[in-house]
């Protein structure tokens, strides 16, 4: 039960007692029953899975990889309950605070009900060289920030976060805003009259938000590497006005706006993939954005569109919703180089005549057929 779901007096007794794992009230619950185990003793539990992945839970996790063992634990994958499509996980623990591998099995790819899960399952204890078991202790977990129990993650994996410095000491990861109404506030910038579009601008200021009010706006989109995905506007009218009056609207790193940088699409279907913009756009939550890049703008993207940051960032984040925040902890090893960054301008140049070539971006002029 989360606490949106809790009635007043629970929610208040759990954030007074159990502050600390108040997320959920299974998290409660399982800080609660390691209290009651004996040392030496175990305890086994089904719960949801979130907590071992998600920030809100880091704390839970922390006091049980101090205090107990993770002795096996095997995650379902989503549709293994006919009746309901959930994350869940069936684990075991033993409450003696010692540094221990345990046995974890993996079956999120595999796709079926509790029949394909139990059958998975027998054949993974036949043979643990199957593909889906691993071995791991919660020291590896702690190399990690927020330390998931990512237990497929190698040694080497886990130890690059440690070893080296995250990518927001380097440059400003971002989201952006949220107007609560896309439908009145966003157009395509050939719905809008285009002597009321303010393009390439350097600088938001007020007063040059009347007449010309409609801005580009980073959005996200689906999968596309370095350029492309800005046929938005957003209408900024009055620096504004509209959307703030609205309660739950938000306006984030507003600094930012009109700052060149590099975007990428928040939720997508496919993998991860980061686009370079110009100056004059604003930004929006589900198209997070990069800023101070300065000289390091090429390099930082052919990073992030590279097959290195695809295989690190994946192994952590197995979901499809990137968020600055999960962008930002990635480990850096920065190491200038001129010939990076030429390949890195010259597969955007690329990519932004191929997607000039068609009549829904800003600066189409001919198709190639023609």
């Amino acid at each position: 039960m989360s606490v949106s779901a809790m009635e007043p007096n629970l929610l208040a007794y759990i954030r007074t007692n159990y502050s600390d794992y108040s997320a959920d009230l299974f998290s409660a619950f399982l800080y609660r029953c390691g209290s009651f185990t004996k040392n030496g003793g175990y305890s086994g539990f089904l719960t949801p899975y979130v907590w071992m992945f998600i920030q809100s839970y880091e704390k839970l996790r922390r006091h049980i990889f101090c205090t107990q063992t993770i002795e096996t634990l095997v995650q379902f994958e989503y549709s293994s309950f006919r009746d309901a499509t959930v994350p869940v996980c069936m684990f075991t623990m033993k409450k003696d605070g010692m540094r221990r591998s345990g046995i974890y099995i993996r079956l999120s790819d595999f796709k079926g009900d509790m029949d394909v899960q139990r059958e998975k399952t027998m054949a993974a204890l036949n043979d643990r060289n199957c593909g889906y078991v691993y071995e791991a202790d919660s020291s590896i977990f702690e190399m990690i920030p927020d330390a998931p129990v990512a237990y497929w993650v190698s040694p080497h994996t886990a130890g690059l976060y440690k070893d080296h410095p995250p990518l927001a000491s380097y440059v400003s990861p971002r989201k952006g805003c949220s107007t609560s109404d896309n439908d009145r506030f966003l157009r395509r910038w050939f719905e809008v009259d285009k002597h009321k579009i303010n393009v390439r601008c350097t600088e938001l200021r007020q007063k040059d938000t009347i007449e010309k009010y409609w801005f580009p706006y980073n959005k996200g989109g689906g999968y596309r590497k370095w350029y492309g995905f800005n046929s938005y506007l957003i209408n900024w009218y009055d620096d504004g006005a509209e959307i703030r009056d609205i309660p739950s609207s938000v306006i984030a790193n507003y600094k930012y706006f009109m700052k060149p940088g590099l975007t990428w699409s928040t939720l997508t279907s496919g993998s991860f993939s980061i686009r370079s913009f110009g100056e004059g756009y604003i930004f929006d939550n589900g198209g997070c954005c990069i800023f101070d890049l300065d000289e390091k703008k090429d390099y930082f993207c052919a990073l992030l569109n590279s097959k290195v940051f695809s295989y690190i960032f994946g192994q952590l984040n197995p979901t499809l919703n990137f968020q600055s925040g999960d962008v930002g902890k990635f480990p850096v090893i920065y190491s200038p180089d001129s010939r990076i960054d030429q390949l890195a301008e010259e597969c955007i140049a690329i990519s932004k005549e191929e997607y000039d070539c068609f009549e829904t971006s800003f600066d189409f002029r001919r198709h190639p057929l023609l």
